[in-house]
C-alpha cells in the first residue's frame, strides 16, 4: 500500500520539523512512502492543527495517510507496523493506549485507551468524506466516536511504536504538555531518562530529545 505522511505544524518549532523529516526517511518502509508533506497554517483566518491535518488529508495521494505530530517520536518501524495491521474494509487505525514524555519535568505517564487513539497514533484511508473536521482541537476523539457511531470502520491494535514528546515550546494542543498533567499516582519519574533511552536506540535521534532537555531546563 502507498502511504501519505503528513506532518501539521504551526511554524513554530521549526527544528523539530526537520527532526520529523528526518524519521520519516528512516522508516522501514519508505519505498513505499510516495509523499512527505508538512502542512503549516493551512487556514490562515483560523491556523489550527485540525485545519492543517484537513488540507494535508484531502491533499494527499497515498492509499492510506498517517498524521505524524511534529515533535513526537516514531521508531523506524512505525508505519511498517501500522500498514502490516491493516485490514480490507478498514478507515481507521490507531493504538489502544499512549506514552506521554515530558522533556522538562522528566515524567512519563502511560494511558489505555479502550475505545479511541490519539492523534499521533491513528493512520486514515485515504479520500474519506465522512471525517468529522468541525469541533474542537480533540480531532481524535471525533473520528474515533465516528467509528463508534458505525460512521467509520476502525481497529486498534496494541503496539507501542510512538512516543509523546512534551516540553511547552510553541503551540500545542492537549494537557499532556502542562507538567500537572503528570500527577504522581499516575505518572513515573525519569530523573536520569532510562526510559527514554531504551526505548530510543538511535544515538542522533536521542540525542535531540536531550538537546531539548538541556534547553528547557536552560529557561
Amino acid at each position: 500500500m502507498k502511504v501519505s505522511v503528513i506532518i501539521p505544524t504551526t511554524g513554530e518549532r521549526p527544528q523539530f520539523v526537520d527532526h520529523a523529516l528526518r524519521m520519516v526517511s528512516r522508516q522501514t518502509y519508505r519505498d513505499n512512502i510516495i509523499e512527505t508533506t508538512v502542512v503549516q497554517n493551512a487556514d490562515k483566518t483560523r491556523p489550527t492543527l485540525v485545519e492543517n491535518v484537513r488540507k494535508g488529508y484531502e491533499e494527499a495521494e497515498g492509499d492510506l495517510v498517517v498524521i505524524w505530530e511534529d515533535d513526537d517520536y516514531y521508531r523506524d518501524d512505525y508505519i511498517e507496523t501500522m500498514v502490516k495491521s491493516w485490514e480490507p474494509g478498514l478507515e481507521v487505525l490507531g493504538v489502544n493506549h499512549s506514552t506521554y514524555y515530558h522533556l522538562g519535568a522528566l515524567k512519563l505517564r502511560t494511558m489505555i485507551h479502550p475505545d479511541r487513539s490519539s492523534l499521533m497514533n491513528t493512520v486514515l484511508k485515504a479520500k474519506l468524506t465522512e471525517i468529522p473536521w468541525d469541533g474542537d482541537i480533540f480531532l481524535d476523539m471525533r473520528i474515533w466516536k465516528a467509528v463508534h457511531d458505525k460512521v467509520l470502520k476502525g481497529k486498534l491494535i496494541n503496539e507501542q511504536k510512538a512516543i509523546g514528546l512534551k516540553h511547552g515550546i510553541g503551540r500545542s494542543g492537549g494537557r499532556a504538555h502542562d507538567p500537572d498533567f503528570f500527577i504522581p499516582n499516575k505518572s513515573q519519574d525519569d530523573p536520569d531518562m532510562n526510559f527514554l533511552r531504551g526505548f530510543i536506540s538511535n544515538e542522533e535521534i536521542l540525542a535531540f530529545y536531550l538537546s531539548i532537555h538541556e534547553r528547557i531546563k536552560s529557561r
